[in-house]
């Protein structure tokens, strides 16, 4: 089996500037049906006591699967500020959405900056936010929506 690079966590929000030692975990994933524009966002929060969630949310009206992407990682971090986690670590297999989070680019898309914002917005409700991408394979989201 081939080795797969491990990413770091970038900090994106919270008021703390260093990774906690104690961290909860959000892999989200978002789905998209081309011909109905309707899809789902999921999210499975690993809280550092072993305990998990999953929670999967419907979406209408999408223009693209890359708007699922954004929805589930709004979705991720809500869930963990529902769950009064103090500092969460969102994992997403959509390279593209993870990287405009990281790098605070301008987004093209309406709905990006729509959803870059709420997410910018709840995390300043944490002490440390950080997100990375994470291979399909390893992202226990995916098998939610299936």
């Amino acid at each position: 089996m081939p080795k797969i690079l491990h990413m770091n966590y970038v900090r994106f929000g919270g008021n703390s500037r260093f990774v906690p030692p104690i961290l909860a975990v959000a892999q989200t994933d978002g789905s998209f049906y081309h011909h109905s524009k309707v899809g789902k966002a999921g999210a499975l929060l690993l809280k550092p006591d072993d305990t998990f969630s999953s929670h999967v949310q419907p979406l209408y009206k999408l223009v693209s699967s890359t708007e699922a992407e954004w929805a589930s990682v709004y979705l991720g971090i809500c869930v963990a500020e529902e769950a009064n986690q103090s500092s969460i670590g969102l994992e997403n297999d959509c390279l593209g959405v993870v990287h405009q989070i990281m790098m605070k680019s301008n987004q093209r898309h309406e709905y990006a900056r729509y959803y870059h914002y709420k997410i910018k917005e709840l995390s300043k409700n944490f002490d440390w936010c950080g997100i990375r991408w994470i291979p399909r394979e390893m992202n226990r989201a995916d098998k939610l929506l299936r």
